[in-house]
């Protein structure tokens, strides 16, 4: 999971559009660096920097199968930032709170007795 406090961090890799390149080719399968390269039209040692960031951030883990370096996204903690527009009441949500606000629900029988009480005798 990701952290609160890293959240922000999140974002700022999501923001780079060559990192957003790698984490959509990364969404397809695992990969090594030399693989990557074929499709980002930048140096070796910038994809390398761009995945290093990418697994500080959590985004990305690295296992080691013989001499290369295999990336993989890690979609769980994407999800979490998915989109904060998910995390917000939909309208109707919205509607439902402001009509609770405005006519607040009043027990019928509770209502009768009140007005009985009231009413003059």
């Amino acid at each position: 999971m990701i952290k609160q406090n890293n959240q922000l961090d999140v974002y700022r890799m999501i923001a780079d559009p060559t990192r957003r390149k790698i984490l959509e080719l990364l969404r397809e399968q695992e990969r090594p660096v030399q693989s990557l390269q074929s499709h980002l039209p930048i140096t070796l040692g910038a994809i390398s920097q761009h995945l290093q960031l990418l697994h500080r951030s959590g985004l990305v883990s690295r296992t080691r199968r013989g001499k290369q370096r295999i990336y993989r996204l890690e979609a769980r903690n994407l999800d979490e930032i998915d989109h904060p527009r998910r995390h917000q009441p939909t309208n109707r949500e919205r509607l439902d709170q402001l009509e609770a606000a405005s006519y607040p629900r009043v027990d019928p029988e509770t209502q009768i007795e009140t007005a009985l009480a009231l009413a003059p005798p």
